[in-house]
Protein backbone atom coordinates (compact mmCIF):
# COMPACT_ATOMS: atom_id res chain seq x y z
CA UNK A 1 0.00 0.00 0.00
CA UNK A 2 2.81 2.46 0.83
CA UNK A 3 4.16 2.11 -2.70
CA UNK A 4 0.83 3.39 -4.02
CA UNK A 5 0.87 6.36 -1.61
CA UNK A 6 4.19 7.60 -2.97
CA UNK A 7 3.53 6.78 -6.64
CA UNK A 8 6.67 4.68 -6.95
CA UNK A 9 7.28 1.64 -9.12
CA UNK A 10 7.25 -1.94 -7.85
CA UNK A 11 10.76 -2.54 -9.16
CA UNK A 12 12.34 0.61 -7.70
CA UNK A 13 10.77 0.99 -4.25
CA UNK A 14 11.71 -0.82 -1.08
CA UNK A 15 9.85 -0.52 2.22
CA UNK A 16 12.64 -0.77 4.77
CA UNK A 17 10.61 -0.22 7.90
CA UNK A 18 6.98 0.11 8.87
CA UNK A 19 5.33 0.20 12.29
CA UNK A 20 1.69 1.06 11.46
CA UNK A 21 0.50 2.48 14.79
CA UNK A 22 0.15 5.97 16.26
CA UNK A 23 3.69 7.16 17.03
CA UNK A 24 5.13 4.43 14.80
CA UNK A 25 7.54 5.21 12.00
CA UNK A 26 8.00 4.16 8.39
CA UNK A 27 10.74 4.41 5.78
CA UNK A 28 10.92 3.80 2.05
CA UNK A 29 13.82 4.00 -0.37
CA UNK A 30 13.16 4.47 -4.07
CA UNK A 31 16.13 3.64 -6.32
CA UNK A 32 16.00 5.42 -9.71
CA UNK A 33 18.60 6.71 -12.10
CA UNK A 34 21.42 5.30 -10.01
CA UNK A 35 20.35 7.25 -6.91
CA UNK A 36 18.48 6.35 -3.74
CA UNK A 37 15.66 8.64 -2.61
CA UNK A 38 14.79 8.09 1.06
CA UNK A 39 11.47 9.16 2.59
CA UNK A 40 10.78 8.76 6.29
CA UNK A 41 7.84 9.61 8.48
CA UNK A 42 5.64 8.98 11.47
CA UNK A 43 2.03 7.93 11.96
CA UNK A 44 0.19 10.82 13.65
CA UNK A 45 -3.42 9.60 13.71
CA UNK A 46 -5.18 6.38 12.71
CA UNK A 47 -8.92 5.84 12.40
CA UNK A 48 -9.11 2.82 10.12
CA UNK A 49 -10.38 2.60 7.46
CA UNK A 50 -11.42 6.25 7.26
CA UNK A 51 -8.31 8.25 8.08
CA UNK A 52 -4.56 7.91 8.42
CA UNK A 53 -2.51 11.04 9.15
CA UNK A 54 1.23 10.84 8.59
CA UNK A 55 4.24 13.12 8.84
CA UNK A 56 6.51 12.97 5.78
CA UNK A 57 10.18 13.95 5.64
CA UNK A 58 12.33 13.65 2.53
CA UNK A 59 15.77 12.60 3.72
CA UNK A 60 18.96 12.60 1.68
CA UNK A 61 20.69 9.24 1.28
Amino acid sequence: MMKKWFFTLEGTDKVTGNTPEVGGSWETIDHRGGKNHRVIGEYIEMNRPKKISIYIKNAAV
